[in-house]
């Protein structure tokens, strides 16, 4: 979409509200370009969601007018208490070194001409960007304006910490019996443990916090990604949200880097995540055929193998089965009792995953599973009289090899 014809739509929407909406109304302009990061869409949809959500009793939509402007009409009364909430959060904002809210405000019944030339003068200087409109994101609001200042704090420590140190990897091995072990990829993470610690900030007991961090540490994964040329000396695995994938960081990133690069990549989305907004869900997933970029559904439960649908498989270039503790056996007796066609098409996409013990695995292999990942790995690698016993001798040979040739890590 182009600037000129976001314009266009936008003056268009302006006008309908305003021929709708004139009698006993105000409107009012949000600026928000002097808020820290604002440039960032999780930190922009934040305040957005705020607005339109957490300033009156009933929510009320926030229409984005220019870049880092939105728009609010309501009734003049209703209007002033928005205003009154809105001037509280600017003094927190000021207080806490946040930035600050440009606000100002228009009668419509006295000033409607004025008001529609302060917004067109706004568009044609900054117009919204054509990506604020093409998808719809519709993310729970903050629960409190102290909420959105943590997601300030979070998003400048996390842009300026050195994460080398708390980039955490972990493989992804291929068993097959009579077959040299593999590794099919290797999953980077950082924990919200060590961000807990960087920031100071609790995430554990607040959803939408926990659920924005993660969206920013997306983001910083991949920037961490697009500077450091030696992070994929094996194929990486790394679990995106679906707002992640559509969003300007991973675009650059296909941009950027190397084809052959690109294509080593594994994307992993959970599966709740992925049912919940089938638009952006279809969206992620033209991105990654295009690219030829595989994808992994993550936290399949026993429970809910037999209702994966045919196209949910389809979609998945892997399927993430949990094997934590007691899982392990479930997953595999879930397995049995599903169709013949329908297990031979997840079996070939499983990776049981979260395997804290040899004995998961086991199981696993015992039930057809051939890809695994966990900590319950590294002692059955290392145990060749085991792994000859359940794999063949061949594959204890090469187990060998394929250990010594995994790249060092730093400590």
């Amino acid at each position: 979409m182009t600037s000129d014809s976001a314009k266009t739509i936008s003056l268009q929407r302006l006008a309908m509200r305003l021929s709708q909406q004139h009698a006993g109304n105000t409107a009012i302009l949000v600026d928000l370009s002097a808020v820290p990061a604002i440039h960032n869409r999780i930190m922009f949809r934040s305040f957005a969601r705020f607005i339109e959500e957490r300033t009156i009793d009933e929510p009320i939509d926030a229409l984005p007018l220019a870049r880092n402007i939105l728009v609010l009409m309501a009734p003049h009364a209703v209007a002033q208490r928005i205003l009154a909430k809105l001037e509280k959060l600017n003094q927190q904002l000021q207080e806490d070194r946040h930035g600050a809210l440009g606000l100002r405000s228009f009668d419509l019944d006295k000033q409607a001409a004025r008001f529609t030339d302060t917004a067109r003068r706004l568009m044609e200087q900054a117009p919204a960007p054509g990506s604020e409109r093409s998808i719809p994101v519709r993310d729970e609001a903050p629960p409190s304006a102290d909420a959105l200042t943590d997601v300030i704090t979070l998003h400048r420590i996390l842009w300026q910490a050195d994460l080398s140190n708390q980039t955490r990897r972990q493989a992804i091995w291929q068993l097959v019996r009579d077959t040299t072990p593999k590794i099919l990829a290797e999953e980077v993470w950082i924990s919200i443990a060590a961000i807990e610690r960087a920031t100071g900030i609790p995430l554990g007991n607040d959803i939408w916090l926990l659920a924005k961090a993660t969206e920013l540490l997306d983001q910083r994964v991949l920037s961490h990604f697009l500077s450091d040329t030696a992070m994929l000396t094996l194929p990486l695995s790394i679990n995106l949200h679906l707002t992640t994938l559509i969003g300007a960081t991973f675009r650059k990133l296909l941009q950027d880097k190397p084809v052959a690069d690109v294509e080593k990549l594994l994307v992993e989305v959970p599966l709740l995540e992925w049912r919940v907004n089938s638009t952006l869900s279809q969206a992620a997933l033209r991105i990654l055929k295009q690219h030829g970029i595989r994808l992994a559904l993550d936290g399949i439960l026993p429970d809910v193998l037999a209702g994966l649908s045919d196209a949910e498989i389809a979609a998945a270039g892997f399927l993430k089965l949990d094997a934590a503790g007691a899982l392990a056996v479930r997953q595999v007796e879930a397995l049995q009792a599903l169709p013949a066609e329908k297990r031979a098409a997840i079996l070939d996409k499983a990776i049981f995953c979260h395997c804290d013990n040899p004995q998961a695995v086991i199981a696993g292999i015992e039930g057809g599973v051939r890809n695994f990942q966990g900590r319950g790995l590294t002692p059955l690698l290392e145990d060749t009289d085991a792994i000859e016993r359940l794999l063949g001798y061949e594959a204890a040979e090469g187990v060998v090899a394929a250990l010594k040739g995994l790249p060092a890590r730093p400590a």
